[in-house]
């Protein structure tokens, strides 16, 4: 598995209903295995999004999302341990996971 621990932010700028977005974050990732006995590795990590944010309605909208989040892999890592056998070990490499995801969001205003 891993696990992500990241800090940064969005720009986005309002053009009627649409408002595209672009954000960066720093952080570290955690490269861990469940079975195998190979220990967890944390690791430099970066993440780059963009996209744009549609307004439905006045509290509500959706958010269509490409990241593209970066390991920067130090050491050898082991991955793919299903019982204890490794498929694949990381070396030097940074880990490059492309993502889309699409979203709801809901604005509150107290």
């Amino acid at each position: 598995g891993i696990d992500w621990l990241q800090f940064g932010g969005n720009v986005e700028t309002t053009k009627g209903r649409w408002a595209p977005f672009l954000g960066f974050s720093l952080g570290a990732s955690r490269l861990s295995v469940l079975s195998g006995g190979v220990d967890d590795s944390w690791n430099f990590a970066a993440v780059l999004d963009g996209g744009v944010k549609f307004e439905v309605l006045p509290f509500m909208h959706l958010r269509l999302i490409g990241r593209i989040p970066f390991t920067f892999v130090a050491d050898e890592n082991e991955v793919l341990c299903p019982l204890g056998g490794c498929e694949a070990t990381l070396s030097g490499t940074p880990l490059i996971q492309p993502q889309v995801l699409l979203g709801l969001g809901f604005n509150f205003n107290l």
